[in-house]
């Protein structure tokens, strides 16, 4: 009996010291970085043929979790705009940085926008271009400024 007790803890001994040096090996777990899962931007070009005259653009970048993002516009045929950070905070159920802008128009215009995001795990994500048209077939004439 003493024969198997000694074998058995001789083995119990050795799967242990397996164990703790397995263990050795396991790293803690790390959060995952803040990634951009989604992109969209929507233009609204100006309802009227008269110039100057203002469109609308809106964006969303959808996120994983809070936290800063680098985002800019891409004009199709041009160089990209500049790089801009902006957090994303908690909507609802999600993470998202809403942007607004608006759009002075004082010529006729037929060109597409692209919106490029990421977040800190550094991968662009990118929106469908999108168009933005205004023909101004009836000019107003100044530079679209309204004095007093």
């Amino acid at each position: 009996m003493k024969k198997t007790t000694l074998v058995a803890t001789s083995v119990l001994t050795a799967l242990m010291s397996l164990n703790i040096a397995q263990a050795g090996n396991i790293k803690a777990p790390t959060e995952a970085k803040m990634k951009v899962t989604q992109v969209t931007l929507a233009i609204k070009s100006p309802a009227s043929n008269a110039c100057p005259a203002q469109g609308k653009m809106k964006a969303w970048i959808k996120t994983n979790k809070p936290g800063q993002v680098s985002y800019f516009f891409a004009r199709q045929g041009q160089n990209p705009g500049t790089i801009k950070v902006a957090n994303a905070v908690k909507t609802g159920n999600s993470y998202m940085v809403e942007l607004n802008q608006t759009l002075s128009i004082h010529h006729a215009i037929d060109t597409k926008y692209r919106l490029f995001a990421k977040g800190a795990n550094g991968q662009y994500e990118k929106s469908m271009w999108v168009p933005l048209k205004a023909n101004c077939t009836i000019g107003l004439g100044g530079n679209g400024l309204v004095k007093s």
